[in-house]
């Protein structure tokens, strides 16, 4: 298990809970990660001051969000999707799983509007991504497997490149963008 404490906090202090069981302490280096924890704060109350800044969205659970439709995409001969079909309720994470080539990406990449399907239709709260993929796109959040800046772009680009995917443009861009 991997524990941290606040400045100053020592372990003593949490061996001395009355149900701890005894512990085996191995101090270790901070990562990356335990300092954005901790500046999500709520450590104390559960809560985090972050999800009361977050914007609510108003729908029902049952609400579908995002729809594949018999989305297919071919190159050439080689069919990388073919008629796939599944739906993502409001509050859902949704993920794919499958073999390197079966298509995950390309699939992510249709619904995400960055590649045009062949056939089929992807939908964003309804909006075919074809038709209002900039504004469909506004809704729709996506984490790649991989990081994926490009290296040989300045942050500053990258920062553009994707806000511009992202129907950003001009004054919008620029107030998105950090600096």
């Amino acid at each position: 298990m991997r524990l941290i404490l606040k400045k100053d906090a020592r372990i003593e202090e949490v061996q001395q809970h009355g149900d701890m069981p005894p512990l085996q302490v191995a101090d270790t280096a901070p990562r990356f990660e335990d300092a954005f924890i901790d500046l999500l704060g709520g450590a104390g109350t559960a809560e985090s001051p972050l999800g009361a800044i977050i914007h609510r969205v108003d729908g029902s659970k049952e609400e579908t969000v995002i729809e594949a439709l018999s989305l297919t995409k071919k190159f050439g001969d080689f069919a990388a999707t073919d008629h796939v079909d599944f739906q993502v309720k409001r509050g859902e994470i949704f993920g794919l799983l499958g073999p390197n080539g079966a298509g995950k990406s390309t699939t992510f990449k249709m619904m995400c509007g960055l590649l045009v399907p062949t056939s089929g239709k992807a939908l964003v709260l309804g909006m075919d991504l074809k038709v209002s993929s900039g504004k469909a796109r506004q809704h729709l959040g996506y984490m790649a497997q991989k990081f994926s800046l490009y290296g040989n772009l300045s942050v500053e680009q990258n920062l553009r490149f994707f806000s511009g995917v992202y129907g950003l443009r001009g004054r919008a861009q620029m107030k998105k963008s950090p600096g």
